[in-house]
């Protein structure tokens, strides 16, 4: 008498990566003795970061440039920091997003 494959017990997994970042578990509980295999679809979205590196330019008109973090859910930055170029405490303002850290 032969053994029918879908009787013996088995775990599979069964990675489907696409666009939408779903995982396919397929498995067959021990404790069932029957051949039912049970779907499990798990959504794995990308978590977004905290902080992002952003651009600060000087107020100053110099040009002077340079990038630091923020947290995400802020307003923009304005910072008070020094500006070689004309040797003089300026207002930096945020220039533009980088990217996220």
């Amino acid at each position: 008498m032969k053994k029918d494959p879908s009787d013996t017990f088995s775990l599979r997994q069964c990675f489907t990566v696409k666009r939408q970042k779903t995982v396919s578990f397929l498995c067959e509980s021990s404790c069932i003795k029957s051949s039912k295999m049970f779907l499990t679809t798990v959504n794995l979205a990308k978590a977004k970061s905290k902080t992002i590196l952003v651009q600060m330019m000087s107020a100053a008109g110099t040009g002077y440039v340079f990038n630091t973090k923020r947290n995400r859910l802020r307003d923009k930055l304005v910072l008070r920091k020094h500006d070689p170029l004309v040797n003089k405490h300026v207002l930096f303002f945020e220039k533009k997003k980088i990217r996220s850290i």
